[in-house]
């Protein structure tokens, strides 16, 4: 009789376990749905999102007024998986990346990717961002000598980044990443 109890109990406790996901749903509330929705639609019209694919990383954060902030940035690639979130939200069929930061600062913390996470991304990603190719070392000649090529620089806001600041009064302000 024991043994059954004990095998009982067990079974509901694995379960239970395994039961929760590595990532979960984020649900946003009216502003929120309404501040991605106004950047995905600019992230469409300046070709940002193209096909079909992309999602809006966010990178929740304190600013040093105390006030709750968001960095909000176009991804188009599968670089996620150097560092998964483990939440995520639909704003209509739009996919929204949240990665929480250290204290005052913008930087995402670092998420050791798990293969279950990454499948439980990729279960709610479905094609929604391109394969990122290997990286690989190009050359350019100049002045008839071949240099590793550096690629392009980048100057002004590349992926057009925003940050936007929730203040206490219940309203926000957004102002682009230089």
């Amino acid at each position: 009789m024991k043994k059954i109890i004990f095998s009982i109990l067990f079974s509901i406790v694995f379960l239970a376990g395994y039961s929760q996901k590595p990532c979960h749903e984020y649900t946003l509330n009216p502003q929120e749905k309404m501040i991605v929705s106004h950047y995905i639609t600019s992230c469409i019209q300046d070709h940002w999102f193209v096909n079909n694919k992309g999602v809006v990383e966010i990178r929740r954060f304190v600013n040093d007024k105390g006030e709750k902030c968001w960095y909000m940035t176009a991804l188009i690639d599968d670089r996620y998986k150097d560092s998964p979130p483990t939440e995520y939200a639909w704003c209509t069929e739009d996919l929204v990346f949240f990665y929480e930061t250290a204290p005052k600062s913008s930087e995402r913390k670092k998420n050791t990717p798990t293969p279950e996470l990454l499948a439980c991304l990729e279960e709610v990603l479905y094609d929604k961002l391109y394969i990122r190719p290997p990286a690989k070392t190009q050359y350019i000649v100049v002045s008839g000598k071949r240099t590793v090529n550096p690629g392009r620089r980048c100057v002004g806001n590349c992926a057009n980044d925003q940050i936007v600041t929730f203040h206490e009064k219940g309203d926000y302000s957004k102002s682009i990443v230089p």
